[in-house]
């Protein structure tokens, strides 16, 4: 969303007021926030080019109560599109390789239950997250080891499929845009190869996040998969 330079606290009413404009809700009904990617100048005006996040308050209500139950105290509330961001928003070693975040335009491909997560990061800045039907719960997946087979090939595939599809479009908005690398993470990317069968098939280099600068899991207290907990960890960061 872009919209003109205001103070911050009349920054959020007019929020309210356009996103009436681009989804059917009622904002009285949602929890609202903003971040600002960036400032703007859109002929002699200053403008803010903004992420804007809506959650109904029934489901984050439902988010308060769980963690109450747990016997714990709220504190924050948080997108992983935005825990993920901030993960990776400066130059960083993964896998024991430094990438150039701030210089490159790099897609976080999250593969869960039910869905796919997509966030492409561009120097260092979340531009573009989308959710994607799918996921791996046609696999029917138990507590047992992760195989591939014929019919995990298949989905893989046709994840790919859909992936391509949002690379297309983020690419086509602005000329010169790529896609410089792609990571994958969440329980999806414990499928084997499944990184090879992305690079084969997107023509973009494809890695699983294994491990990460600064951060240290104590491995020996519990079955630690870095591509599954990375979201947790992330979220971990507040600012």
């Amino acid at each position: 969303m872009i919209l003109p330079k205001v103070d911050q606290d009349k920054l959020k009413g007019i929020i309210s007021f356009e996103l009436q404009e681009f989804l059917p809700i009622d904002p009285k009904m949602y929890i609202i926030d903003f971040k600002i990617i960036e400032q703007i100048r859109v002929g002699e005006i200053e403008k803010y080019k903004l992420n804007v996040a809506a959650l109904s308050k029934e489901e984050g209500q439902l988010y308060h109560d769980l963690v109450h139950e747990l016997g714990k105290e709220p504190f924050a509330l948080d997108l992983t599109s935005n825990s993920i961001s901030k993960l990776f928003d400066s130059d960083r070693s993964i896998n024991g390789t430094v990438r150039e975040i701030e210089k490159k335009t790099i897609a976080y491909i999250d593969i869960g239950y039910s869905n796919i997560k997509l966030h492409i990061i561009e120097k260092g800045v979340l531009k573009f997250t989308r959710n994607i039907d799918g996921g791996m719960k046609p696999l029917q997946v138990d507590n047992s080891k992760i195989v591939e087979s014929d019919h995990s090939i298949e989905l893989i595939k046709k994840w790919i499929g859909s992936l391509e599809q949002m690379f297309k479009f983020y690419t086509s908005r602005e000329t010169e845009r790529k896609i410089d690398h792609v990571f994958l993470l969440g329980g999806g990317a414990l499928i084997p190869n499944i990184d090879q069968h992305f690079s084969d098939n997107m023509g973009v280099s494809v890695e699983i996040i294994q491990e990460i600068e600064n951060l240290e899991l104590q491995k020996e207290s519990f079955d630690c998969s870095v591509p599954v907990y990375l979201n947790a960890i992330a979220s971990l960061i507040r600012r």
